[in-house]
């Protein structure tokens, strides 16, 4: 009878084991999305919640996500728990923003994640993969009249043009440089449209590259795009760059707004160096690069850039050499020009005259003295003439002075150089040099 019961127990056993457990682990991944049709740029709310009947032994990665057709953003990840049938499931929902940028049918194709999860009764990790379903979304194309490529979707948008509404002046041959910053909430920043530039008659345009960015927090994403241009302005006259006007769509009051730039009037007048035109030309077309041009990786590298990159380079630097060594003789030259003007100005000449006060030699004081009264222009040419200059008892002391040394054939004298100085401003009235010809102005 034992050896019976026994049997029907080691039965009993056998069929235990083989029998499927009502405790087994469950480890699966549900996807969410908010919308099933949206507009080109119109972000999606999209969900990955991935769930475990035990829990979740390591964070979740939520990796490299693409999809084809859209730029896709991770913004967080939360846990979660629910209780059904009994049973407490936890879980882990990550949120990504999903940027759908051409129309058409946009599938998100199964989604698959690593998840490390003990089996019920056990505190050892173990790997389990796991997917979503494909979900497929209908992407409507901009309304027609945005068929100029300046469709954006963003909840606000703010921008900055340092220039904006100012009047200036300029002269040919120089570059006026206007940039304009955007920055777009509830976008990325490749989703932002290129500044279209206005074009300008005599005047040439040279857009720069322009910086994209993307900033994101556990809840919003902000997307930045700097962009500037550079205009060369050929031909005197008056310029105007007309109003700036930048709309967006609100995909959540379905408004469509737009902030506008205050248009920029530039006066142009001729520039006395025309040699100057030409050179800031040239400079410009060597260092203005094209935002379409791509160097594509070769096997043979130098310096750790491709040859085609290294050669570039090379050639870049030899024009930048030879533009920088033309504009510096050029500057050189107007320098030396002015420099030599300088020299032989009344203030040069008064300079020295301070100069010598200092060293207290009479022969180089009044040499330089003498020097200086015949730049004036004023019509001084000796102590008598000198003395006619003012009632000032002071200027009677220092002409004494000049005198005594010449009498008696002193080697030291010993003048007042602030006197002097004054003597200059207020009593001969002399106005500043003109910094574009050289030349003294006499009131």
């Amino acid at each position: 009878m034992k050896i019976k019961t026994l049997k029907y127990f080691m039965l009993f056993f056998i069929l235990l084991l083989s029998m499927p457990t009502v405790c087994s682990q469950q480890v699966w991944a549900d996807l969410y999305v908010n919308k099933s049709e949206v507009l080109v740029g119109e972000p999606l709310d999209l969900k990955v919640t991935m769930y475990t009947s035990t829990f979740f032994s390591e964070g979740v990665n939520p990796g490299n996500i693409q999809i084809q057709g859209a730029f896709v953003v991770y913004l967080n990840g939360q846990s979660k728990s629910f209780r059904k049938n009994g049973n407490t499931y936890a879980g882990v929902t990550m949120s990504f923003k999903v940027f759908p940028f051409q129309s058409g049918v946009l599938k998100i194709p199964p989604l698959s994640f690593t998840v490390t999860s003990p089996s019920p009764g056990n505190y050892k990790g173990t790997p389990h993969k796991v997917s979503t379903d494909e979900k497929e979304i209908d992407v409507k194309p901009a309304p027609d009249e945005y068929n100029d490529g300046m469709w954006l979707v963003a909840s606000s948008l703010t921008i900055r043009d340092r220039n904006a509404g100012e009047a200036l002046k300029m002269k040919t041959g120089e570059v006026f440089e206007r940039a304009i910053d955007r920055s777009a909430s509830g976008t990325v920043g490749e989703m932002i449209p290129p500044v279209q530039w206005d074009t300008l008659p005599d005047v040439s345009l040279y857009p720069g590259r322009a910086s994209v960015s993307t900033r994101k927090t556990k809840t919003a994403i902000t997307g930045v795009r700097r962009e500037s241009a550079k205009y060369l302005f050929e031909k005197a006259g008056t310029y105007e760059l007309p109003e700036k006007v930048f709309q967006w769509y609100n995909p959540y009051t379905k408004k469509v707004s737009n902030r506008t730039l205050s248009k920029i009037i530039i006066d142009v007048i001729e520039n006395e160096d025309s040699g100057i035109l030409a050179t800031v030309k040239d400079s410009l077309s060597v260092v203005t690069t094209s935002d379409d041009t791509e160097i594509k990786k070769a096997a043979v590298t130098i310096m750790g850039m491709t040859l085609k990159e290294f050669l570039l380079m090379l050639v870049t630097l030899l024009i930048l050499l030879v533009i920088s060594f033309k504009v510096i003789r050029h500057y050189l030259k107007v320098y030396r020009k002015r420099r030599a003007v300088y020299r032989n100005s009344e203030a040069w000449y008064f300079r020295r005259f301070l100069k010598n006060i200092k060293k207290r030699t009479s022969g180089s004081v009044i040499n330089a003295l003498y020097r200086w009264l015949d730049q004036t222009g004023t019509g001084i040419y000796d102590l008598e003439s000198l003395g006619t200059y003012g009632n000032s008892i002071k200027l009677d002391e220092e002409i004494a002075k000049i005198a005594d040394a010449i009498n008696e054939n002193k080697k030291e004298i010993s003048l007042d150089r602030k006197f002097w100085k004054e003597f200059r401003k207020s009593v001969i009235g002399i106005s500043p040099i003109d910094s574009s010809t050289g030349q003294w102005i006499n009131p």
